[in-house]
């Protein structure tokens, strides 16, 4: 009976992310998919960017991981889309050689927290390397 008690607690293997919160996403893919959805979806997720630079995708509907990329592998990546003041979009714009990603988030606050977060992260892993 006692280790019933332990079997439905979670083990804690991810680090605290750096940054997490829910946002619109436009996933489109740059290689042929072997799924019926060959170009890509839009959808809500959940973004959480770890410490180690895993950027994860979940699904807000499905509860499932859509994307799980390492950001070292981001060739661009834009804060300011069709040279609008960025204050007033919430859009970032990343780029991998398989992926582009469009991330809609809630506000101008939001988009600034994740932009430091992602490239303060990228910096701290260029710099270990």
């Amino acid at each position: 009976m006692l280790f019933g008690l332990f079997k439905h607690k979670e083990k804690l293997t991810d680090t605290q992310p750096v940054f997490r919160d829910d946002a619109f996403v436009d996933v489109t893919y740059f290689d042929e998919r072997e799924t019926e959805d060959t170009v890509g979806y839009f959808c809500g997720a959940n973004i959480r960017l770890s410490p180690d630079g895993h950027l994860v995708l979940y699904s807000l509907a499905e509860k499932r991981v859509l994307e799980d990329i390492s950001i070292t592998d981001i060739i661009k990546g834009s804060n300011n889309i069709n040279n609008y003041d960025p204050d007033y979009i919430n859009d970032v714009s990343l780029t991998t050689e398989k992926i582009g990603i469009r991330i809609s988030l809630k506000n101008g606050a939001a988009k600034r927290d994740f932009w430091n977060a992602l490239t303060s992260t990228y910096d701290d892993i260029r710099a270990q390397s």
